[in-house]
């Protein structure tokens, strides 16, 4: 609770008047809570649950002992939700996902299939591996550049500068694969390389026994070399604007990725069959063109800008970091401010597994504030965060996340569900006021939204922020998107 919004409240004011001998201090509060929701919102949607994560399942049949990823769509990519090892009968497979979601992605090792929600992953998906009947067919003729609209070869160079230290760095996707749903297949069109090396672009997948089977595709030639006066030596320095394009077939259910070949020394858009471990490729998107960069050698700092191609139409990359949802809660309720960031903490959990992993992110409440994950104590917030209650930390500018805390034994755990059984003990004057799950068409103090959620600044109110969120209130099903849009000059930023 800000002691100095507190101070300058009416409801505040005659709190005394209001503990009555016939009303107790959390029915003050309540009503509190209620009486200031009712001057910004008229009513609340009596379904309003105030989680915008969802429980889901997929239906699997498996004729042999399999283990089964789920991945979601968040921010243009894949992340992983749900894994379950050795599933040897048929059964429903449970996730959670943002509510909304139409469709997720199943892996089954080999195969991988989109899957409506609540649907059923197929047992046989496609046939037997063959390039020359179609498992990934790469046309002999190459399409014309001027097929290619919107490329940006500037926003290559921004993104990815050369000796520069590139790893890591925001908007860039690192450690995956693809999933193509589209029947024709893609088009790769090289757009620029600066390399020593001859290298030449392949990509590869897994066949019904597991095996990694790789196809070359494409290759620099030494019509492609230039010298360049600055090293003395001549490179494959290509750069074009309107580049001719490879078309690849691809099967209907199959994920795949790409490597280069340096005088057969492989990287691969996965690291871990990197033999040096490194990150040797990194993808990003913009205006509907996925962008491919590659490194060629084992190095720091990695560039990754040795070979750079584009691919339409637009691919969706496939990572195994688990998807994240992100806490917020009020801490009494009753101080006119809604901004929600007294208690700000991150959960990732990959359902089928044991750990849940919270991270501290904010603490906009000057009380000591104790997060709880069922019986669990995982801590209070300042500390958690390096402070200690009367500070505001991470409300005003953002310094630093606190360090994860990770709660083992968990396989039950949902965060869909009762918002993940997690509580915090507000400490007011030597007693404790607990937040909980909201009741639905209550009065929240305690929210879910996705990860990468900006929480208000310090004494913002969060319906000043997020425009939306009012509505939201009121029709939770028609304006359950407000979290993606703010007022960016009232909300943290991270980075």
């Amino acid at each position: 609770m800000k002691k100095s919004i507190f101070l300058s409240c009416m409801l505040a004011a005659s709190m005394g008047a209001a503990l009555t001998s016939c009303q107790n201090r959390e029915e003050f509060f309540e009503d509190a809570r209620k009486a200031n929701w009712e001057k910004m919102v008229s009513s609340i949607d009596p379904k309003q649950d105030w989680n915008l994560a969802e429980n889901f399942t997929v239906s699997v049949n498996p004729d042999h002992q399999t283990s089964y990823s789920i991945y979601v769509k968040v921010d243009g990519k894949y992340k992983l939700a749900a894994k379950y090892d050795n599933v040897t009968s048929a059964r429903e497979l449970s996730f959670t996902a943002v509510k909304g979601t139409e469709q997720v992605l199943v892996s089954a090792g080999v195969n991988v299939q989109l899957v409506d929600v609540n649907g059923a992953f197929g047992t046989a998906t496609r046939s037997a591996s063959n390039w020359e009947l179609g498992e990934f067919k790469c046309d002999e003729s190459l399409r014309k550049g001027t097929d290619i609209e919107g490329l940006d070869l500037g926003y290559v160079t921004t993104m990815l500068p050369e000796n520069g230290n590139n790893e890591g760095k925001d908007g860039l996707t690192e450690d995956f694969m693809f999933y193509n749903g589209n029947a024709d297949g893609f088009t790769i069109y090289p757009v620029a390389s600066y390399t020593g090396a001859r290298l030449r672009l392949g990509i590869y997948w897994y066949d019904e026994d597991g095996n990694r089977v790789e196809k070359e595709v494409w290759r620099l030639d030494d019509t492609m070399k230039e010298f360049d006066p600055s090293i003395n030596t001549n490179i494959y320095r290509v750069q074009k604007a309107m580049p001719n394009g490879i078309h690849i077939r691809t099967p209907k259910n199959k994920a795949f990725g790409f490597y280069i070949d340096k005088v057969s020394v492989q990287y691969y858009s996965q690291s871990s069959l990197n033999n040096c471990g490194q990150v040797h490729s990194v993808s990003f998107e913009k205006d509907g063109i996925t962008y491919i960069g590659f490194e060629d050698a084992c190095k720091t700092p990695l560039d990754l800008n040795d070979l750079v191609f584009v691919v339409e139409p637009d691919l969706t990359p496939i990572v195994e970091d688990p998807v994240k949802w992100t806490v917020a809660c009020e801490d009494l309720g009753s101080t006119c401010d809604y901004d929600f960031n007294d208690v700000v903490f991150e959960v990732e959990h990959v359902t089928g597994q044991d750990n849940v992993t919270v991270t501290p992110l904010a603490a906009g409440g000057l009380l000591g504030s104790t997060i709880y994950l069922g019986d669990t104590e995982v801590g209070e917030i300042h500390a958690l965060l390096g402070g200690q209650p009367g500070q505001f930390l991470n409300t005003e500018t953002f310094t630093a996340s606190g360090t994860p805390v990770v709660v083992p034994g968990q396989s039950s755990f949902s965060i869909g569900t009762d918002m993940g059984g997690f509580r915090i003990s507000v400490e007011n004057n030597g007693n404790a006021s607990i937040i909980t799950a909201p009741v639905a068409g209550d009065v929240p103090q305690m929210m879910i939204v996705p990860e990468g959620w900006a929480w208000p600044l310090e004494h913002t109110n969060i319906m000043t922020a997020y425009p939306s969120f009012a509505d939201w209130s009121k029709a939770a099903a028609v304006y359950n998107y407000w979290a993606q849009y703010c007022d960016a000059s009232k909300v943290i930023k991270r980075k």
